[in-house]
């Protein structure tokens, strides 16, 4: 699980959320991020033990009815291709990539309504854009062609 309650008001959610107020805590009043167990080895004990408690699809749903910043973490792509969430908002994009054919390109997270996700162009083989970078950056076609002919490029 991503953990993200940085802000004593998601802190202080979460602990009211899984019944434990005795881990509030004194900084959970003030207006500084709240630093889960940042040198508290006790405290991240504390915490990996109550997450375990839990599977992740708990988790998510103890998020939704309390409004903490919590969320899953995909172990492999299969994972992201499965979570129900990524579909609906079509973060993964199905495409074609000249080279490779069939391809997945993970789209933008930044969803505006009305505006779907487009791949503008494939990604690069590997070495296709280098002479273009290498101008970019002040290198010269015979430096270039010196470079290439060292095997350096």
């Amino acid at each position: 699980m991503l953990f993200c309650a940085i802000e004593p008001k998601f802190w202080r959610r979460f602990c009211a959320a899984i019944e434990r107020p005795d881990l509030v805590g004194a900084d959970a009043d003030g207006g500084a991020p709240v630093e889960f167990a940042h040198g508290d080895d006790a405290l991240r004990r504390e915490l990996q033990q109550v997450f375990a408690t839990r599977t992740q699809q708990e988790w998510v749903n103890v998020a939704i009815e309390h409004d903490v910043p919590i969320g899953p973490a995909h172990q492999g792509v299969a994972a992201l291709l499965d979570d129900d969430h990524l579909r609906s908002r079509d973060i993964v994009v199905e495409g074609e990539h000249p080279v490779a054919g069939p391809f997945k390109y993970v789209g933008s997270p930044v969803i505006v309504d009305g505006e779907r996700f487009e791949v503008q162009r494939p990604a690069p083989g590997l070495g296709q854009h280098t002479d273009e970078v290498l101008a970019e950056i002040g290198i010269d076609a015979d430096e270039i062609a010196r470079l290439r002919a060292a095997g350096v490029v």
